[in-house]
């Protein structure tokens, strides 16, 4: 079994007042995650395979030209990796063993 899946949003925020700029606000929010999973049998042992993968992206922006102490940047990246087994025997006993990298 397969899944995939995907977001975005985007915001975009700027505020006058008398014609002269008091507030401005841009954001990005982007995540993408998949998961793979596979079981097979052998014998009476039933095993699964499962690896997954997660990435963001975040960016955020405001600039206040009336307070230069409130302007922000910010910037985020983030993946992960995940791999997985599980072994089942038939009397319902369950071990699994899984490893993740983040970066």
């Amino acid at each position: 079994m397969a899944t995939l899946s995907a977001s975005a949003l985007g915001s975009v925020n700027r505020n006058q007042l008398d014609e002269a700029l008091v507030n401005r606000t841009a954001a990005t929010r982007d995540t993408l995650s998949a998961t793979l999973e596979r079981g097979f049998t052998t014998g009476s042992i039933y095993h699964r395979l499962i690896v997954a993968g997660e990435a963001q992206r975040e960016h955020f922006r405001s600039d206040n030209p009336t307070d230069p102490f409130a302007d922000q940047v910010r910037r985020r990246h983030q993946s992960a990796v995940t791999g997985e087994y599980q072994l089942t025997l038939p009397d319902r006993l369950t071990a699994d063993i899984a490893i993740r990298h983040d970066a």
